[in-house]
């Protein structure tokens, strides 16, 4: 009975590891494959099931979602969020808060989520409001050029010879450090939020 116990724990550690894995997708790939994008207050958060760390039971909280800025889609269809009352090591899950959320979603009615979930609380999202509001009004993008950093994610404009931090840039680069044009959004902070190449050639140090 012990070494069946033993396995057990060993399976659901090992399987929890592996739940845990990963990839979060780009804020552009988010606006392309999700329904509704708003910001909404959590509020009135009650307990549905109540959660027992030593059962391996995350448990269930629900709370009601209070739509202040849409970006895409109809808010008012996602009426509730729901996160785990016991939030459980190696399993991705997370608990809610009484705050700001920035939400993806495809579903109308509840919206589970987790560690994973592309929706999450606002706070740890400093330029998200900022690059939705570009896409939302379909703004256009400005194009740069210049030398790219891939080591400080720094590009060096060639037109203004200064250099400033590319956020979300996804292209791949062998070269530490490549000539690149690319088109981006000019953030309030100085910053650029990457959106696609045009042309790019690795450069050798």
């Amino acid at each position: 009975m012990f070494r069946f116990s033993i396995f057990v724990t060993t399976i659901l550690f090992i399987n929890s590891a592996l739940a845990c894995s990963c990839l979060a997708p780009s804020l552009l790939e988010n606006w392309e494959k999700s329904k509704h994008i708003f910001v909404a207050e959590v509020n009135d958060i009650q307990v549905i099931e109540y959660g027992n760390e030593e059962l391996f039971n995350q448990g269930l909280e629900r709370g009601a979602l209070n739509a202040l800025t849409s970006y895409k889609g109809s808010p008012n269809e996602v009426t509730h969020i729901e996160a785990a009352h016991t939030p459980i090591c190696c399993i991705c899950s997370t608990k809610l808060s009484s705050e700001k959320y920035l939400v993806f979603a495809n579903e109308a009615g509840a919206l589970p989520i987790s560690s994973c979930s592309n929706t999450g609380r606002l706070q740890y999202m400093s330029y998200h409001e900022e690059v939705l509001e570009n896409l939302k009004s379909d703004s256009p993008t400005v194009r740069f050029t210049g030398i790219y950093d891939t080591r400080y994610n720094q590009l060096l404009i060639e037109d203004e010879l200064r250099t400033t931090g590319v956020i979300e840039f996804t292209d791949h680069i062998e070269s530490r450090k490549a000539y690149i044009d690319m088109e981006a959004y000019p953030l309030e902070d100085g910053s650029l939020f990457y959106v696609k190449t045009h042309s790019l050639i690795p450069l050798t140090e």
